[in-house]
């Protein structure tokens, strides 16, 4: 790979924060919204399983496809870079992750500098603080998160403990591990992050016996219901046409989302 002219130094911290988590990390000049994209994910922690954009000036950059309802005149971050977007020292724009908890982060080019022949970028070169887990809430919720498992007497203390795998420290950044994970941007995608829970056998048989104890009028009256004609409709739809996710999700495309509904028992307006 050739070296690059220029390369920026950005600064990324987690809006809200407190003590603020950030990342320092240098990125080629040619490298696209869409990878940088990637990149964030990986060096701030998070898991990419939501949706999420850039704003520049104003101007929303993401995959055109998340725009779920056609008006935020989303330009495609995979046609664009910084360079073009910014373009100077000093610049600031905002990455949000996550429309439901809403993780912001403002980014700002701290410096414009000549790359460094024998450096691979992108290259994180320093930080602070561990990612938040990810739907803990948002910035409000964290803080109640780490309230909970720093006080063994705190009501959900057990509980939050669980969920977030038996530990948590929240002071832990590791700069080596996030670099051996940048120039595979795309591995920073973990498929096995939510494993399918292990049932015991009991409930298996549950499941799997359950209608044998209704009536033939019961059986026919569950087959009846909308909720049960419309996730046949999906699932047929998704074998039949085998539709492809969006570029930055996997989500069902806006198009596909829309053929579907259509389709259904009550579609929606």
């Amino acid at each position: 790979m050739s070296t690059p002219k220029s390369v920026y130094q950005i600064k990324v911290t987690l809006i809200g924060s407190k003590p603020p988590i950030w990342r320092r990390f240098l990125v080629r000049e040619t490298t696209t919204l869409s990878r940088l994209h990637d990149i964030l994910q990986i060096i701030m922690g998070w898991q990419d399983y939501h949706l999420h954009m850039f704003t520049i000036n104003g101007q929303i950059y993401g995959d055109p496809e998340d725009d779920e309802y056609g008006d935020l005149g989303t330009k495609n971050e995979a046609r664009f870079r910084p360079n073009e977007a910014l373009g100077r020292e000093g610049s600031k724009f905002r990455y949000e992750y996550d429309f439901g908890d809403s993780w912001e982060h403002e980014l700002i080019v701290e410096k414009i500098l000549p790359a460094e022949k024998g450096i691979r970028y992108p290259l994180c070169v320093a930080g602070k603080r561990s990612c938040p887990p990810e739907d803990v809430g948002g910035v409000w919720g964290y803080q109640r998160f780490l309230e909970a498992i720093g006080d063994p007497e705190h009501p959900e203390h057990d509980e939050y403990l669980e969920w977030s795998g038996g530990k948590f420290d929240p002071k832990h950044f590791d700069l080596d591990e996030v670099n051996d994970r940048l120039p595979h941007p795309r591995k920073g995608r973990e498929e096995d992050d939510y494993p399918l829970p292990k049932l015991e056998d009991r409930v298996l048989d549950r499941i799997t016996t359950w209608s044998q104890g209704l009536s033939k009028k019961e059986i026919a009256f569950a087959e009846s219901l909308a909720v049960r004609r419309d996730m046949v409709t999906l699932l047929n739809y998704i074998k039949e046409n085998h539709p492809p996710g969006t570029q930055s999700t996997g989500n069902l495309q806006l198009k596909v989302v829309r053929e579907v509904c259509a389709q259904f028992t009550d579609p929606p307006n």
